[in-house]
């Protein structure tokens, strides 16, 4: 996931001894109706408009512990970015309609249906951009066209109602969230706390998002409804840093990771949309982290180096039978499941550049197919919704 300045401190740690990213954000999710946090920021969401100051977005570092593990590999010669760049806002309309409305991709209709497309994140044009691949690794598309722009950073999320969220340093300087409605024209900004947000996880009827703050001088997990109430802390850990919210398909659960427990790295656990009924699922010495939920509800896959390697493996939702999927020299991250559940994509390193590409297999780890072969890292690969 790149070395940026959200100051992951558990993140950090993980950068020095892989120097590679991990896995951000997934979407999936259901809706909260908590009482506000006394000790949240009161932030109530706005809907006017942001001011237009040229975007700027964090520097492109080299690939760090938010996404990859493993040693970064040197990349080849950077090819020049495509002819086709941002279109010009039309004449009186604001520059942040140009840096934000037609800055991301719209999912294409009935591509959630079909789960016949994947996206993900590659710096193959230099800057970390978006593309899109077909499962049988045809149809490389390049959805994003910002040479100064990772648009990795910004962290796109979008809702199955059409909603975008993101994240933008433009106001302020630190990395507040914003939201793109469907049928308004300029961006509303979430959060004004004068600190990073990340990791933008919605819920599946679109009307909250969980998310991932240093508000409170750790990483926190907070709540946010679209209904003009402030964020709520969900986690309340100040001696610990919570962080990958991923909802559960019914909205009852959200799983997270979180380095709570001394002596242990990183474990997964999931808890009730208020934040209540914590519970630990893995156990297994070293890190086991990365947790995406199957459609059903069933199972959950996750990255784990309980073998010394950081590979996928499939668990119950209460942590029981966990199975290891994969089982190779490199190491495998950012395991997704398709909409259907037939399918779980992942990233690994086990190709000849030892970089990251996108894989895909079945859920019960057989038909391991790489989808994409070029010497840059490709890395966090989503469904569309």
């Amino acid at each position: 996931m790149l070395a940026d300045q959200k100051s992951r401190l558990s993140l950090a740690r993980y950068l020095i001894v892989l120097g590679l990213v991990t896995t951000v954000a997934v979407l999936v999710g259901c809706a909260s109706t908590t009482t506000p946090d006394a000790s949240t920021p009161d932030v109530t969401p706005t809907g006017v408009p942001l001011p237009a100051p040229t975007l700027e977005v964090r520097p492109s570092p080299t690939p760090s512990a938010a996404d990859l593990t493993g040693e970064v590999q040197p990349s080849p010669t950077p090819r020049a970015p495509d002819a086709a760049q941002t279109p010009e806002a039309p004449p009186g309309l604001p520059l942040v309609v140009r840096d934000f409305r037609d800055f991301f991709p719209t999912a294409p209709p009935g591509f959630g249906e079909l789960a016949n497309h994947l996206i993900f994140y590659s710096n193959r044009s230099v800057k970390y951009q978006l593309y899109q691949v077909a499962l049988d690794g045809s149809g490389l598309v390049q959805l994003t066209q910002h040479p100064d722009v990772d648009v990795y950073n910004m962290e796109p999320a979008w809702s199955t109602d059409g909603k975008i969220a993101f994240t933008s340093n433009h106001v302020n300087g630190s990395w507040e969230l914003f939201v793109l409605y469907p049928d308004i024209l300029l961006p509303t900004q979430l959060t004004d706390w004068g600190a990073d947000s990340w990791s933008l996880a919605w819920s599946p009827d679109g009307r909250s998002l969980a998310f991932v703050s240093n508000v409170a001088g750790d990483d926190e997990i907070y709540l946010l409804a679209l209904d003009g109430t402030a964020p709520v802390n969900l986690t309340q850990r100040p001696d610990a840093n919570d962080f990958l919210p991923v909802w559960s398909p019914d909205g009852q659960q959200i799983a997270f990771v979180s380095d709570r427990v001394p002596e242990q790295d990183q474990d997964i656990y999931v808890m009730a949309p208020d934040g209540s009924g914590v519970t630990r699922l893995t156990e297994a010495e070293g890190w086991d982290t990365s947790p995406s939920w199957s459609p059903d509800g069933s199972k959950i896959a996750f990255v784990s180096e309980r073998d010394e390697n950081f590979e996928v493996y499939l668990m119950n939702p209460d942590g029981s039978d966990p199975v290891r999927l994969t089982n190779s020299s490199g190491y495998e991250w950012s395991p997704t499941w398709s909409p259907d559940g037939q399918l779980i994509a992942f990233t690994s390193t086990r190709n000849e550049y030892e970089t990251y590409d996108v894989y895909i297999m079945a859920p019960d780890g057989s038909n391991q197919t790489r989808l994409t072969t070029d010497p840059a890292n490709d890395i966090i690969p989503r469904w569309w919704p």
